[in-house]
């Protein structure tokens, strides 16, 4: 099965780049998705990033990369 993971996340976030990574090690491919362009994404993620998604789940900070193969697999 083939999951599609945004990683919402904006410029200068450092956290973010280590999620980033962590998806790396769990061989999850994120597509990353700047919050900073979009007042609803901003409203709803400011205060979160970084945050992992799918179709039908959301990850929120703090996670870990068993975390994250845990998303992708339900």
């Amino acid at each position: 099965m083939n999951v599609t993971v945004n990683l919402y996340t904006r410029d200068g976030c450092g956290l973010c780049q280590h999620a980033l990574a962590m998806a790396a090690e769990a061989g999850v491919d994120v597509t990353p998705v700047d919050i900073s362009g979009s007042v609803d994404l901003l409203e709803r993620y400011g205060h979160s990033i970084p945050v992992l998604s799918t179709e039908d789940q959301e990850l929120f900070w703090p996670f870990s990369v068993d975390d994250i193969r845990s998303l992708v697999a339900t």
